[in-house]
């Protein structure tokens, strides 16, 4: 599915039955080109981890 733009993103979703807050958060995606997941969650604001155990 990567890489992949806002619109294939959400066709993604939809096609997968994602919840309506899901879909709200892939509508606020900028307009690029996304090489994986860890990229959309930085995108819509979700923390990066920095630190693991």
């Amino acid at each position: 599915m990567f890489p992949a733009d806002p619109p294939a993103l959400r066709a993604a979703a939809r096609a997968a039955h994602a919840p309506d807050d899901v879909l709200a958060l892939l509508d606020r995606l900028p307009d690029a080109e996304y090489l994986n997941v860890a990229e959309v969650w930085q995108a819509v604001g979700g923390g990066i981890e920095s630190k693991r155990w």
